[in-house]
């Protein structure tokens, strides 16, 4: 019996996906009345090395209702110790530690390798192998991966990266739970109302802008000639982790911008709700995934998906059903399916069947299974 977890990864009051997913993974333990506290940086990455504008979530925002201790510094040796022994005083049953980066997982490699003799280790492994390459990944990546009994990972892509490291360890596949830290729908009135827009067809791509999400495929795809004759607008809403120019002069190159609406910064929490209320269907063009929790905020708010066939992508979305999937790099291959969903969508009830589908991700189950791992490999 499980009754006490420490999660080892970024938390409030930094941002991102991985936060977000380690805090709600927190908030299912202490739902199952299972003691979990998460144990955070002090500080990510050096700001020289930082793509955005910052590492945390705007001023006001609400501290979660969890314990939250910001011990670990990726770059100072010295906390690496004191992140250690303070885990080691909390006498978890397990920790599970997120594994996305290279650059943050050394430190938390260090840690692991301080605990594993007194406290069983499981990696919960978004990626593996990272989207942007740097020097040493692979060295650091091996260097982690022993210091694991077991690893959660979200999809088989994942699964694949992790036996050019270790193809015996054991492992499970457990898909990305559905977000449910963004609120509730409101209705399409009131989403375009708060977003300042006109009733209309408004497609969506969502989060961060990174080279590999794809993002100039779909401004192609709205520069051919089916989609302009559709009237439908498409919404970018994220912050650039890369040089913005060539976006904006691409909009102006496609005859595009009068049908674009960008908003190009960091998009909190309480906001999310807006754009995924206002939008017919959302879009990820990426050129490589392992897997995204954008699908997840998709599904929680049951609104159908167009994704490429990389990753775990394709084993989230159900072509046909609850969207459609196509080949990457292709632009008239998504403006084809951004307008045949709005031929079908009378016939097929992609909503119903996206909400029938997030049934099976829950945060309940997931915790369930990351315990059943446990058990398994468990000191």
């Amino acid at each position: 019996m499980v009754n006490r977890v420490v999660i080892l990864g970024p938390a409030y009051p930094l941002r991102g996906g991985i936060a977000d997913f380690n805090q709600a993974l927190c908030a299912g333990y202490l739902k199952k009345g299972i003691d979990c506290k998460i144990v955070s940086f002090s500080m990510q990455y050096p700001s020289l090395l930082f793509p955005g504008q910052t590492q945390y979530v705007p001023e006001g925002t609400p501290k979660p209702d969890m314990e939250i201790f910001p011990l670990l510094n990726s770059m100072n040796p010295l906390t690496w110790g004191t992140t250690a022994k303070k885990i080691k005083s909390f006498k978890p049953d397990y920790v599970v530690s997120s594994y996305w980066l290279p650059l943050t997982g050394y430190s938390m490699a260090k840690v692991l390798k301080k605990i594993k003799k007194e406290i069983t280790t499981i990696s919960l492994a978004h990626n593996i192998i990272p989207h942007q390459k740097m020097p040493f990944d692979n060295e650091i990546t091996k260097f982690y991966v022993k210091q694991n009994r077991g690893f959660v990972v979200l999809s088989d892509a994942v699964s694949r990266d992790l036996d050019k490291f270790n193809d015996k360890v054991p492992r499970i596949v457990v898909p990305h739970p559905v977000y449910d830290i963004f609120g509730s729908p409101v209705t399409k009135q009131e989403a375009l109302q708060k977003l300042g827009l006109q009733d209309g067809n408004y497609v969506l791509f969502f989060g961060i802008i990174k080279p590999y999400k794809g993002l100039r495929y779909l401004l192609q795809a709205f520069a051919t000639k089916e989609i302009k004759q559709s009237g439908v607008k498409l919404i970018i809403a994220g912050e650039f982790y890369e040089d913005d120019k060539p976006y904006k002069e691409l909009l102006d190159k496609l005859g595009i911008a009068d049908r674009v609406i960008l908003h190009d910064r960091f998009i909190p929490n309480n906001d999310v709700k807006y754009y995924f209320s206002a939008t017919d269907v959302v879009v990820q063009p990426y050129l490589s995934a392992t897997q995204s929790g954008i699908t997840q905020v998709a599904y929680n708010f049951g609104k159908p998906m167009i994704v490429t066939d990389v990753g775990g992508l394709k084993e989230i979305v159900i072509d046909g059903k609850t969207g459609f999937v196509v080949p990457k790099e292709n632009p008239q291959a998504l403006a084809s399916a951004i307008t045949e969903f709005y031929k079908v969508r009378q016939v097929v009830n992609f909503e119903a069947n996206v909400l029938e589908a997030k049934k099976k991700y829950s945060w309940d189950s997931f915790t369930c299974k990351v315990n059943d791992l446990y058990e398994e490999v468990r000191l």
